[in-house]
């Protein structure tokens, strides 16, 4: 597993998990902050993101891309001129999601490595982009921008605009999404998006976004009130949360949609289950953002288990999907203050969504 560090040390850090733990056995240094991270989909280099944020000019700076050869752990760094450096690293390209133009940029792989890196390509896209999907088998990218989510056929170095899905489906209408999965099937996208206008917190409504990548259609779902984030994936689930303030009875839930195209219940909420409150619950007269704990989900990668952290408890919540039930939850030696964060692995699992989250 890799990850990428944003502190006063930034690196792109290596585990190996095993059935006795999770060991460090790579590292490398990073020119600047990480931003972003991704693979390839042959596993044999990453792509991280760099630069820092400048608050006397309000953009990004010493922005780059370092490609880290996985097998020998050597960095060759990029320098991108970027509003904001997002990325989608294929076998052959480096697709660069810029933000200052709005447009998504091929920078082939081979002249990277060889120290002569160029753009070669780029295609206009909806402005604020932020968040960015790729689907291997159809050659294409999923980036959310204010538009919604522009679809873009990324299967040469020539990179193609396809259509938008919009985020407005039906009655349901505004707001959009900043964080996109492909589903472990790869024939689903899932994000979310919220209203946050109402002024107490525990009003926000947040609707579940997921489109059919092999019919185009689209679909929101209702899932909830208060503070709902970042979903879990697994093989036909997508595992929500909601958080509401302490005060409302209903209290926290997590919500377990239905992922499977071939299913007569795709795109519906099959089950909703109740959380155990935390000690740090939020209160209705405070911002969540200012007061009060949080939460993070995961899934396995085929779908049999969920989990939700317990936010400032250092504990984890362990779901049955087949139950729809809470069947256990493990005590962990950190409060995993503000939620923690998860991430389930399964031996053999198929890299889907080669994008970091």
């Amino acid at each position: 597993m890799l990850f990428a560090t944003a502190g006063a040390t930034p690196e792109l850090v290596a585990l190996t998990i095993d059935g006795t733990g999770a060991t460090i056995t790579d590292r490398v240094a990073l020119p600047a902050p990480s931003v972003h991270l991704s693979v390839n989909p042959s596993v044999t280099h990453a792509a991280v993101s760099v630069g820092a944020w400048d608050d006397a000019t309000g953009a990004m700076k010493d922005t780059a891309i370092s490609v880290v050869d996985l097998s020998t752990w050597d960095v060759t760094t990029q320098p991108i001129q970027s509003g904001e450096p997002g990325l989608i690293l294929t076998d052959s390209v480096l697709f660069h999601r810029n933000a200052d133009p709005a447009q998504l940029e091929s920078w082939p792989m081979e002249a990277i490595l060889g120290g002569a890196g160029e753009l070669h390509a780029a295609v206009a896209i909806g402005a604020a982009g932020h968040g960015e999907a790729y689907s291997q088998e159809l050659g294409r990218a999923y980036i959310a921008t204010d538009d919604g989510i522009d679809v873009v056929d990324v299967s040469s170095e020539n990179p193609a605009f396809v259509t938008t899905y919009g985020w407005d489906v039906g009655d349901a209408t505004g707001g959009r999404a900043f964080y996109l999965r492909i589903a472990a099937t790869g024939d689903s996208l899932v994000t979310y998006v919220t209203d946050r206008s109402a002024e107490g917190w525990g009003d926000w409504t947040t609707d579940a976004y997921i489109a059919d990548l092999t019919t185009d259609e689209v679909l929101r779902v209702p899932i909830g009130d208060g503070l709902v984030y970042r979903a879990g994936i697994g093989e036909g689930y997508a595992l929500f949360f909601s958080q509401v303030p302490k005060e409302d009875e209903t209290g926290d839930r997590a919500w377990l949609l239905d992922l499977d195209t071939a299913s007569d219940t795709y795109g519906e909420v099959v089950a909703t289950i109740p959380l155990d409150p935390l000690a740090g619950q939020g209160s209705e007269a405070v911002s969540i953002w200012d007061e009060g704990e949080g939460r993070i989900a995961a899934m396995t990668p085929d779908g049999d288990w969920g989990f939700v952290t317990n936010g400032g408890d250092g504990t984890i919540a362990v779901i049955d999907t087949e139950a729809r039930e809470i069947v256990a939850r493990i005590s962990v030696p950190t409060p995993l203050s503000g939620g923690g964060y998860l991430v389930a692995v399964q031996p053999d699992m198929a890299l889907i969504d080669n994008i970091g989250k």
